[in-house]
């Protein structure tokens, strides 16, 4: 995830955004991301939008 975040502020992006599964969302949120309001389910899990502002 170290390697992403830094590529990205590398490449100026200014928002990162991922698919988590919703029983991961502790792992992201260690990163700084946020959960949205954005929620499915698909193959059997259930999925959160989750944001990073950089």
């Amino acid at each position: 995830m170290a390697y992403i975040l830094d590529f990205c502020k590398i490449q100026k992006a200014t928002k990162l955004w991922c698919n988590a599964r919703v029983n991961a969302k502790e792992f992201y949120f260690k990163f700084g991301f946020h959960e949205t309001d954005k929620t499915f389910f698909k193959d059997g899990y259930d999925f959160v939008v989750m944001e990073k502002e950089l």
